[in-house]
């Protein structure tokens, strides 16, 4: 089921959230991997966010075949590499399998090796749903993950972009 908002929702939407699916838009044409944490307590708004970011950022983003709830490592595989170049993979509850105390588990390192191994010509956009962003295992959220969207209240988020100096401990500033 294709996600289609009418032209004056989207002419409400913040210019800001517009201004950031563009700049991931420009990112993936330009043959970069984006991978976005968006945290927030329940219920505050992080898959309703996913679905208008993906679907600005993807004119064919899709209830169907963009989004995995609750995967398992086969399912974002088969997700992931049946996507076009340039979509966007979202990845709902991604608690279930990339909690940092999770960081054995396969899901988690299924993404990992995704990326490792099959981002050439395969450039995809990724939204991780996430109560709390150090929840994510600290390799991950330090080096796959580059843009974080908190929700601080409904309606209401801070956008945080990854440090990229490679030798930075904590790219995200968080201590």
């Amino acid at each position: 089921m294709k996600v289609e908002f009418s032209q004056e929702y989207v002419d409400s939407l913040d210019s800001n959230l517009k201004l950031l699916a563009k700049e991931i838009r420009k990112r993936l044409k330009n043959k970069f991997d984006v991978v976005v944490g968006i945290t927030g307590y329940p219920g505050y708004g992080k898959s309703m966010l996913g679905i208008i970011l993906g679907s600005l950022i993807d004119s064919k983003y899709d209830l169907t075949k963009n989004i995995c709830f609750i995967p398992t490592s086969n399912e974002i595989e088969k997700r992931y590499l049946s996507l076009p170049q340039f979509s966007i993979l979202h990845i709902d509850e991604a608690s279930r399998g990339l909690h940092k105390h999770k960081w054995q588990d396969r899901v988690q390192q299924k993404l990992n090796e995704l990326y490792d191994t099959e981002r050439e010509n395969h450039y995809l956009g990724t939204l991780l749903l996430m109560p709390r962003f150090q929840n994510f295992a600290e390799n991950f959220r330090n080096f796959r993950i580059t843009i974080w969207i908190n929700i601080i209240e409904r309606g209401v988020a801070a956008v945080y972009k990854r440090d990229e100096d490679k030798d930075c401990k904590d790219p995200w500033h968080l201590d």
